[in-house]
């Protein structure tokens, strides 16, 4: 298994919050439930 590294974690939560801040300006039930979705992982990634 390949080693990763605490710069690319960083960025990596880094992109999931952008991602969710995305989702949840648009509209619609279904991009709302993906951005919650989005940030528990992006806050289980940061807690590891």
């Amino acid at each position: 298994m390949a080693e990763v590294c605490k710069s690319d974690l960083k960025r990596l939560v880094k992109y999931l919050d952008d991602a969710a801040d995305l989702y949840g300006k648009q509209h619609g039930q279904r991009y709302i439930i993906r951005a919650q979705m989005i940030k528990r992982l992006a806050n289980k990634l940061r807690t590891k």
